[in-house]
């Protein structure tokens, strides 16, 4: 007989692990990018 799995538990697990490998990296939701303008180019006729 199969032993039964407890998916909570493996599932709370692998979000543990996730979340200590996310430590101390950034993310969109914690770096804040600067706002250059577009740079203007000009259109050549030859």
């Amino acid at each position: 007989m199969k032993k039964k799995r407890n998916i909570f538990g493996e599932l709370t697990e692998g979000f543990d692990a996730l979340k200590s490998q996310r430590e101390g990296k950034l993310t969109l939701r914690t770096f804040k990018a600067n706002n250059n303008p577009t740079p203007r180019f000009h259109r050549r006729t030859w």
